[in-house]
Parts: structure tokens; sequence; C-alpha cells
């Protein structure tokens, strides 16, 4: 099942707009942001067999950024990375923006791999 990803420790806050509890980036500043992210999808150990994942970015809850990968039933792969951005404007008091994620294996468990060093962010850009 999709599942919103638990990004719970901030780098940079400087305007307290990443809520740690609910994983979600809302902005008090209306205006352009650069968004991005990065995550490692992993199958636990190399003998579990991976098949898809999916990443999507959900602005107000609608996916505005979407990344796919599908190993076509080679499931010898260990791991699978996904890395994306957009330029989204927001209006500065009630819009946000999430990070979700889903993973399919066919044996074994699938997870988010911390070594893969994930990120999820955004920054306002000066217009």
């Amino acid at each position: 099942t999709w599942t919103l990803v638990a990004f719970a420790t901030e780098n940079y806050d400087s305007g307290s707009m990443y809520d740690t509890s609910a994983y979600r980036f809302t902005p008090t500043v209306a205006g352009k942001y650069y968004i991005y992210y990065h995550l490692c999808y992993a199958t636990g150990t190399p003998f579990n067999r991976f098949q898809y994942a999916f990443s999507a970015v959900r602005f107000n809850g609608s996916a505005i950024v979407y990344s796919y990968s599908d190993k076509s039933d080679a499931y010898d792969v260990y791991a699978d990375i996904h890395s994306g951005s957009i330029i989204k404007e927001f209006n500065g008091s009630s819009d946000y923006i999430e990070m979700w994620a889903y993973i399919n294996v066919i044996s074994g468990a699938g997870l988010l791999d911390v070594q893969g060093q994930p990120a999820f962010g955004a920054f306002k850009l000066i217009e």
C-alpha cells in the first residue's frame, strides 16, 4: 500500500514550515518553491525478490511528481533509487506537500533504505 514517508528529522527549517509529526511541509510565505526528493528502495536482504516501486510528492493530496520503476520480473535487483524535483507555487497558508512511497516485493519485505541517504525538502525561489 502507499505509505506516507516519515521524515522525522530536519537539517534546516528557518521558518518552522515542516511538521516532523505529520511529515508535511506547509510554507507560511506565498511564492514559488523548489521541491526535491531522493529515496532508495531495498528488499531487506539480497535474497528477497524486488518487483516494482513508486514515489510521489503529493500537493494538497494529489501527486505532482511521480517516479516509477519496474524491474520487468528480473527480481534479482536488491535496491533502486528514485529522485525528482519540481517547482510549485504555494499560497502561503494552506497548501502543503508530503512524500509518499510504495514498494512491491515477491518475497520478503520491502523497505526504504536509510543507507541511500533519503532526502525530501523544499525552498523558496527568489522572484
